[in-house]
């Protein structure tokens, strides 16, 4: 996960500097679920913590769209953590997180921030799914209508942008995966990295290795190549055949039931 911008969109704008209320500690419980990420440790843990602080926010304050909001981010960065690690099955937290966020935008369906995070959340549930059968772009739909509509309400932050190119390039990964047309998500990625470059120049550095990788993946043929780990989630022996032999990796292990 990459903090700094994600932190960035998605985390609740503390509305004043009193650091004792419960929605604060709730979010300082998160800042230091993503200080022990980013130092290579456990996020899972403080990141429960995190959750458990958010419940007692909520209690104090059932109608703070805030705290609904910060509550189905930490449950998505949860499963997405999970997920490098080889472990897709984390649906229930994706789909609590969807659910905190519908409640968010019930009690402020113009928040920006809510909006981007329920598209973060849906897009790692259809992650979660790669492998089923259906349509990838229908698949992915949902997550991306969100980031399109975050984008609508606010066309100038370059932050949804460079989220939105994430979601795309990783779409464009798992489409090659799945020997699906790759290409056109991996131009939109680098659409957006080019759009977010143009809105703020500072984070232009940050861009250059998201920008090769994305052009990289973009002239790249189907999958010849996985570096992943050698664990195959699906829900048939068929399906689980099919995405060993797109990966090009032996099924070490089967799981069923992972991708249905």
């Amino acid at each position: 996960m990459r903090w700094p911008l994600f932190a960035l969109l998605l985390v609740a704008a503390i509305q004043d500097s009193a650091s004792d209320t419960p929605l604060a500690r709730a979010q300082a419980r998160f800042e230091e679920a993503k200080a022990a990420e980013n130092k290579g440790g456990d996020f899972e843990t403080p990141g429960k913590a995190a959750i458990a602080a958010f419940d007692e926010a909520i209690k104090a304050d059932p109608k703070s769209a805030v705290a609904r909001a910060g509550r189905g981010e930490v449950r998505a960065a949860i499963a997405a953590w999970w997920m490098p690690r080889g472990d897709f099955t984390k649906r229930k937290e994706l789909e609590d997180a969807v659910a905190d966020f519908d409640e968010a935008l019930k009690l402020d369906p113009a928040r920006v921030e809510s909006i981007a995070g329920r598209g973060f959340a849906r897009f790692k549930l259809a992650v979660a799914r790669m492998f089923a059968r259906g349509q990838i772009d229908d698949l992915f739909k949902s997550g991306f209508e969100d980031f399109n509509r975050a984008l609508e309400l606010r066309p100038g932050d370059a932050g949804l942008f460079i989220l939105r190119g994430d979601a795309h390039y990783e779409k464009a990964l798992y489409s090659r995966y799945r020997a699906d047309p790759h290409r056109p998500p991996a131009e939109a990625a680098l659409a957006d990295y080019k759009a977010a470059a143009a809105l703020d120049p500072a984070c232009e550095p940050k861009l250059v290795a998201r920008v090769a990788a994305a052009g990289k993946l973009a002239d790249s043929p189907v999958a010849v190549e996985d570096r992943g780990p050698f664990l195959v989630w699906s829900k048939t022996w068929e399906l689980a055949r099919r995405e060993a032999t797109i990966r090009r990796v032996p099924i070490f292990f089967y799981v069923s039931g992972g991708a249905g």
